[in-house]
C-alpha cells in the first residue's frame, strides 16, 4: 500500500527557536515518505490550493500561522522571510480548514501560558485531527497546589491560566501526539580545552535559575557571566536590526546563541530547568551535546525522553545546585565527565531532528486511518499507546 502524501506547511522566521528551522527541515528531507511543502511566504492561491488537494495529511508547523494576523507591534524575531498579506496567508487555512485532509498541528515550542496557536478559534481547534506538542499528560506542576510557591512566575499567569488552557486544548483536541525538542548537527561539539568557569546557567533569568546562581556563589564556586554578555550583546545590537531588517535579526540571534554556546564550552557544569511550571526547555538537550555535565531540574518527561538520573544528569533542586556540584565533584567513583559522554551519546542517539522526523512522519502517516488515539515517549522514542 502507497504511503500517504503529507503536505507540510511551514514558515521561515527569522531568529526563531532553533528547534523549530531543525525539524521543518529535517520533515522536509527525510527519505522514503512523501513530503510536499508549502512555505507560506513564498506560496500563492494556486500552490496551495494544489497542495490541499493533494495531501492526504496536512501538517501545520504552528510559526505560520503567525502570517494571519498584523504585524504591528510584533516582535522583530518573528520577521517572515518575505513580506505577507495576513488576508491572504488566512486564505491560505480556509483551503485547510475545508479540506476533507487529516490535519495535524505541530506545535513545537509552545508553553501553556500563550494561545495555542497563536489564537486560534474553538471551531479551528475542532477541526484540528491531531495535536503534537509537549503536554499529552496533565501537567501536575502547573496546578498551584503543588508548585512551591518559591518558584512562581507572576508573568507566566498573567494572559491565562495554563492548567486551564490545557484543559481546554486537551477538550477541543483529544487525539495528540507527544513532541520534544531536537537538534541539528551544528548543535553538536565538545567542551573548550580549558574550564574557566565551574558553573553556568543559562537561558532567560527565571526565578529558579536566579536561585542557582546564587547557590553557586554561596559555595565559593565561580559562574560564567552569561546574563551580563547577552544583556550587551542584546542591548548593543539593537540598531543593527532596526537598520538591516530581518538580515540583522538573524545576525544579533546568532551573537547570542554562539555566547551562550562558548560560554557553556569553557564551563564545567550546567544548571537547567524550565522555571517553576518545568518546561523541558530545548538546553536539557544543548547542553549534553556539547559534552558538558548536566544538573537539572527533575522535569516529568526527562526519564521517557531516556534520560536517567544520575546516570545521564544529576537531579537537583535549584537552591541546591553549588552544593550538589561541590559533592559530585569531590566523588571519584562517578566521574562528571562520564555521566556527560553517556548523555551525550543518549542525546545523539535518540534527539536529533533527522531521528524526531522520521518517528513523527511513521506516526502521522497512520492518523490517515485515525490509528491511534494518542502517541508518547517510551525509552526515547515516539509510540502510540491505549
Amino acid at each position: 500500500m502507497e504511503r500517504p502524501l503529507i503536505g507540510f506547511v511551514y514558515a521561515d522566521i527569522a531568529a526563531h527557536n532553533p528547534s523549530v528551522p531543525s525539524i521543518n527541515q529535517a520533515l522536509l528531507e527525510t527519505p522514503g515518505v512523501r513530503v510536499q511543502g508549502l512555505e507560506v511566504s513564498k506560496a500563492s492561491s494556486v500552490t496551495a490550493r494544489q497542495l490541499v488537494d493533494d495531501s492526504d495529511v496536512i501538517v501545520v508547523e504552528s510559526s505560520c500561522l503567525l502570517g494571519r494576523v498584523e504585524a504591528t507591534g510584533e516582535p522583530k524575531y518573528r520577521r517572515f522571510e518575505n513580506n505577507v498579506d495576513p488576508k491572504v496567508v488566512s486564505g491560505f487555512f480556509d483551503m485547510i480548514w475545508e479540506s476533507n485532509s487529516t490535519i495535524v498541528l505541530l506545535e513545537g515550542n509552545y508553553d501553556l501560558h500563550a494561545p495555542l496557536g497563536f489564537g486560534l478559534s474553538a471551531r479551528e481547534m475542532e477541526r484540528i485531527d491531531y495535536l503534537i506538542w509537549p503536554y499529552t499528560a496533565e501537567p501536575v506542576s502547573y496546578n498551584s497546589s503543588a508548585r512551591p510557591a518559591r518558584y512562581f512566575e507572576p508573568w507566566t499567569t498573567a494572559k491565562l491560566d495554563p492548567l486551564d488552557n490545557w484543559r481546554r486544548i486537551t477538550r477541543l483536541i483529544p487525539k495528540q501526539i507527544e513532541y520534544h525538542h531536537a537538534l541539528g548537527a551544528a548543535d553538536f561539539g565538545t567542551p573548550g580545552p580549558a574550564q574557566l568557569w565551574d558553573a553556568i546557567v543559562p537561558g532567560a533569568r527565571y526565578i529558579t535559575r536566579e536561585i542557582a546562581s546564587t547557590s553557586v556563589r554561596q559555595e565559593g564556586l565561580s559562574l560564567a557571566p552569561y546574563h551580563g554578555l547577552d544583556k550587551t550583546l542584546r542591548i548593543g545590537t539593537s540598531a543593527v536590526g532596526s537598520l538591516w531588517g530581518r538580515a540583522g535579526d538573524v545576525v544579533r540571534f546568532n551573537l547570542r546563541r554562539a555566547n551562550m554556546r562558548q560560554l557553556m564550552r569553557y564551563s564545567g557544569s550546567a544548571y537547567v530547568c524550565g522555571g517553576g511550571y518545568e518546561y523541558f526547555v530545548r538546553k536539557f538537550l544543548e547542553v549534553p551535546a556539547l559534552g558538558l555535565p548536566m544538573f537539572g531540574y527533575p522535569v516529568e518527561p526527562l526519564s521517557r525522553l531516556g534520560f536517567q538520573a544520575d546516570e545521564h544528569y544529576v537531579p537537583t533542586l535549584p537552591e541546591n545546585f553549588g552544593q550538589h556540584l561541590l559533592k559530585a565533584r569531590r566523588d571519584p567513583a562517578r566521574p562528571l565527565s562520564a555521566m556527560a559522554q553517556r548523555s551525550q551519546l543518549l542525546v545523539h542517539r535518540f534527539h536529533t531532528a533527522r531521528t524526531r522526523a522520521q518517528n513523527l512522519l511513521d506516526l502521522v502517516s497512520g492518523t490517515r486511518d485515525k490509528a491511534f488515539h494518542k502517541a508518547v515517549f517510551v525509552n526515547g522514542s515516539i509510540v502510540p499507546v491505549k
